[in-house]
């Protein structure tokens, strides 16, 4: 392993949210041998809660695209309320949501990465890699409005401090 990139991923605290088992762990398990600090959560309320008690800066989030009480880019825009420079990858199983090169369809998070899964350790910290240090999966802070659709969705409660709650 080289240990420049283990030193230099020390810094870098990932999220990785997933409600299948053996990815979460899969994905911890790479993550943390590559020398990144990371925190897991099997499903999009237990992700929340975990960033509203965390203190310390939150770099990436490797989240699943279908999640049982949202969308992963739902809960991106949701943790960003309280990480606002938090970058993201979203990874899914499903063929529809990727082309044959792995590039990302998904419009609702276009500035997202993407990573098909399964997935080898070299594809994952490179996708990491590539979020984290060229800045080029920052999402844009979503405006007011998709908040409201959301909570009139149902699919997240916005409670009477400002902060948001998902809903099950």
């Amino acid at each position: 392993m080289n240990t420049a990139c283990t030193a230099e991923h020390q810094s870098v605290t990932v999220l990785v949210v997933d409600d299948q088992e053996v990815v979460r762990r899969l994905a911890e398990h790479m993550l943390r041998r590559a020398g990144f600090t990371v925190m897991v959560a099997d499903d999009a309320p237990s992700a929340i809660g975990l960033c509203e008690s965390f203190d310390g800066p939150l770099d990436i989030a490797l989240i699943d695209y279908e999640l049982p009480s949202m969308k992963g880019s739902d809960l991106i825009e949701c943790l960003r309320l309280t990480h606002a420079e938090l970058k993201a990858v979203l990874m899914s199983g499903y063929p529809e949501n990727c082309t044959r090169d792995n590039s990302q369809l998904i419009p609702e998070a276009p500035r997202a990465g993407f990573l098909a899964k399964p997935f080898a350790q070299a594809k994952l910290l490179d996708t990491i890699r590539l979020a984290v240090f060229s800045g080029d999966c920052a999402i844009p802070v979503p405006p007011v409005e998709k908040f409201l659709r959301l909570a009139r969705s149902g699919r997240i409660t916005i409670a009477a401090t400002g902060q948001t709650r998902s809903s099950r």
